[in-house]
């Protein structure tokens, strides 16, 4: 991270991401997030700076932990898709990317931002602001959008097409799909598409922050469900010793607690 933001204001955005995350590794969410924010404070265009990408994506999966997401998604869809003209880099190959990005964000914002922020950027893609956009665009948006409104159900069909080609990928754009679907697809009754894409960020690490993430929640209460209490103390365990020290309060944290209290 040193060497990154040496380099200067160009890659500002990079460093402060791979320091978002080594706060979070040591279960500072609070520190990440306002170190994350700060720095995203300083972008004045998003897409034309080395790594707010990740800078991002870093902050939506702090956030997803540690709380201020609502705050983070509002911010954004206000100070860089709802100005006229937005502050949205164009013009280059990253639109592609870039629109998901925005989408991500915007998935976390209060309904009404949120609504409008969707809004705007089938907008633009439909003006051709961005020179690219990837093919399932439409589909990731709406469900993206779905899924701000609290139709959990309408995410999980807009959703469902895409889950066999989509990976997590920290650091990049699109991950509204791993970090949010497993909740939607559960909610559908899908347990079994949730518990895949869940079991993909395990293995890959994906938003884990000193060694549990929101993943491990979800798999500790459906092997309750299956009956497995097993299973289900070992993940709930893992995520109290992570997280109990964390420098906020982490829901999680108190879930697992309960379920702990309630499968001897």
């Amino acid at each position: 991270a040193t060497s990154v933001l040496a380099v200067g204001p160009l890659l500002e955005p990079a460093g402060q991401a791979i320091l978002v995350r080594v706060d979070a590794s040591e279960a500072h969410f609070g520190a990440a997030v306002t170190r994350g924010t700060q720095s995203l404070d300083r972008v004045s265009r998003f897409g034309a700076q080395v790594g707010d990408w990740d800078l991002i994506d870093a902050l939506l999966g702090v956030s997803a932990v540690g709380g201020g997401g609502m705050a983070l998604g509002d911010d954004f869809a206000t100070r860089f898709v709802l100005v006229d003209p937005p502050r949205l880099a164009h013009g280059d190959v990253f639109g592609g990317p870039l629109v998901l990005a925005a989408a991500d964000a915007c998935t976390v914002a209060s309904r009404d931002n949120a609504r409008r922020c969707f809004a705007r950027l089938r907008q633009l893609i439909a003006s051709h602001y961005f020179p690219t956009v990837e093919p399932t665009a439409g589909a990731y948006i709406d469900g993206c959008d779905r899924f701000a409104q609290g139709d959990l159900r309408g995410a999980a069909s807009a959703w469902r097409p895409l889950v066999s080609g989509h990976e997590a990928d920290a650091g990049y754009a699109g991950n509204a799909l791993a970090r949010f679907g497993p909740v939607a697809f559960d909610a559908a009754g899908d347990h079994d598409l949730a518990a895949r894409i869940d079991a993909r960020s395990l293995a890959s690490g994906f938003d884990a922050f000193a060694g549990a993430s929101p993943a491990t929640a979800r798999e500790a209460r459906r092997a309750l469900a299956r009956g497995d209490k097993t299973a289900a103390r070992q993940l709930a365990q893992k995520l109290v010793d992570a997280w109990a020290a964390a420098d906020v309060s982490v829901p999680a944290v108190a879930d697992m607690r309960a379920l702990l209290s309630k499968s001897p």
